[in-house]
């Protein structure tokens, strides 16, 4: 599953972060984490993007679906790069690439982490730092040696079970990802 992403995304504004940190912790994760930091999106024509990811693990990504109707399954490339990099230097390697700055959110995460996936609640706030929502998502870890997506995607669902005290289902999956749901579109020319 190399550069493959299979996670599951669900809004979360409804749910109190007290009673997913409840349910997280009874897990017994292996490590937990809370961190917080901007993702710069830049753009080139009606679906590509490069995700510069800032703050105490700074990387490029570039996702790509693997369908059409959903972002459950693509494929991920990440890029770690050095904190010393400047952003105007990612900026300018960016449009180099032919791609052009968008939009930027901040987010803050609390990130629990287990053998063979991850748990995250996040809150998402524009570039002025205005809250724009909450999302709870499920993610398998790359880094497992999983014999397909069917099997990672199989054991998401097994996991997407265990947060139904939460209100968490199937039917509450999310399609969009965080770049179609904040992307800015350019505007409509003036006649």
């Amino acid at each position: 599953m190399n550069f493959k992403e299979v996670e599951t995304k669900y809004r979360a504004v409804d749910i109190k972060l007290q009673d997913f940190v409840a349910i997280a912790e009874s897990f017994k994760p292996v490590k937990i984490e809370n961190v917080s930091g901007y993702d710069y999106y830049h753009v080139k024509g009606e679906d590509e993007f490069i995700r510069h990811r800032d703050g105490n693990k700074p990387e490029l990504t570039l996702k790509r679906k693997t369908k059409d109707g959903n972002n459950f399954v693509r494929h991920e490339t990440n890029l770690p790069i050095s904190q010393s990099v400047p952003l105007e230097v990612v900026d300018n390697f960016c449009k180099e690439l032919g791609f052009q700055k968008n939009f930027a959110v901040f987010k803050t995460c609390h990130i629990y982490w287990y053998e063979t996936y991850d748990l995250v609640y996040y809150v998402v706030y524009d570039e002025n730092m205005v809250e724009r929502d909450r999302f709870i998502e499920i993610e398998m870890l790359e880094s497992c040696e999983w014999e397909s997506d069917a099997a990672a995607w199989a054991a998401l669902q097994a996991v997407e079970k265990t947060l139904e005290p939460l209100g968490i289902t199937a039917a509450r999956r999310l399609r969009l990802s965080l770049f179609e749901m904040f992307r800015k579109k350019p505007a409509a020319p003036s006649a």
